[in-house]
């Protein structure tokens, strides 16, 4: 991966919310938007880490919006898929999103 195409959507860090999966949260405890939105197209920063898949028992994939066991990651290969999905209420995300007016 070049450094060009480095985003948050590919970091280890970014957690995905299930209901508007292009919004998320930065999970790195080094970083000031540490719990904060950060959108899944966001340029990285000093602290990205390509994502990989840690011993976790469960994962989150994007495509079928369903969270499985560790034993299930074959069945969604090619998937987005993440370690956790982001827990932001509702009220911390909505100054980052459109009116559907």
């Amino acid at each position: 991966m070049n450094a060009l195409s480095k985003c948050c959507k590919d970091c280890n860090y970014w957690s995905p919310l299930d209901v508007l999966s292009t919004l998320g949260e930065c999970r790195n405890i080094k970083r000031k938007k540490f719990g904060k939105v950060a959108f899944y197209d966001d340029a990285s920063c000093k602290d990205f880490e390509e994502r990989c898949f840690i011993e976790s028992e469960f994962y989150w994939c994007k495509d079928c919006r369903t969270t499985f066991y560790r034993e299930e990651l074959k069945m969604h290969e090619g998937h987005k898929v993440f370690i956790d999905i982001s827990t932001l209420p509702v009220e911390d995300i909505i100054e980052h999103t459109f009116a559907g007016d």
